[in-house]
């Protein structure tokens, strides 16, 4: 049970903390390069992996290997649309 507590506080404060959701996001920009081909994340992660790739529309990468629902989020919170994967695999 507190395990689920705390990741319902960290989800909440990704969501509510535009500070908090700026640094995630930057911080997985930060690490992708022109040679950056698969990202990976999980839970929470992916969501951030996800936006942080939408706001990089020239990103290298190839394939966004998630480990949960990102399904759910059609669109970017922060641009409104899907990250772009050239070419498609």
């Amino acid at each position: 049970m507190r395990a689920l507590v705390f990741d319902l506080k960290q989800v909440s404060r990704y969501l509510l903390d535009a500070e908090v959701r700026r640094a995630a996001r930057q911080r997985v920009m930060d690490r992708i390069t022109a040679d950056t081909e698969v990202v990976v994340a999980h839970s929470l992660g992916s969501v951030v992996a996800y936006e942080a790739l939408c706001a990089l529309p020239e990103h290298p990468v190839r394939a966004l290997v998630t480990g949960s629902v990102t399904g759910c989020a059609t669109r970017s919170s922060t641009t409104g649309r899907m990250p772009t994967m050239s070419p498609p695999i």
